[in-house]
């Protein structure tokens, strides 16, 4: 599995998503939206995309 996690500058790093996937996140713009591939063994590759405040809310394009 592959998860995203995320490290402020001034934090402790947190983790965003958890499960059995791979995910790929390819940029996080300015508002925390992250864009990026999600594939498990159950479903192949999606493009998707998150709020890294809100991961549970994963949009699949």
């Amino acid at each position: 599995t592959r998860n995203l996690w995320f490290v402020p500058l001034d934090g402790e790093p947190r983790q965003v998503t958890e499960g059995n996937h791979m995910l790929s996140v390819d940029d996080i713009g300015p508002g925390g939206v992250a864009v990026g591939t999600r594939s498990s063994y159950y479903e192949p590759g999606s493009l998707v995309t998150l709020d890294v405040d809100e991961p549970s809310d994963v949009r699949v394009l």
